[in-house]
């Protein structure tokens, strides 16, 4: 569920300057551990959006 609504947001969050994407990420990426301690792919998903989103378009 937490890996849904964190690639949904996506969009939103290309218009953010790079300081405010990084601290968004890493609460998404806080959140969704929390929630789902035991589930690596939690990591994977969020490590996933973090590489499309800091590439450079």
């Amino acid at each position: 569920m937490r890996n849904i609504i964190s690639c949904t947001t996506r969009p939103k969050i290309r218009n953010l300057s790079p300081r405010s994407k990084i601290k968004y990420l890493n609460s998404v990426f806080h959140e969704t551990i929390r929630f789902l301690p035991k589930n690596f792919s939690a990591y994977i998903v969020s490590f996933m959006i973090y590489v499309m989103i800091s590439i450079p378009k």
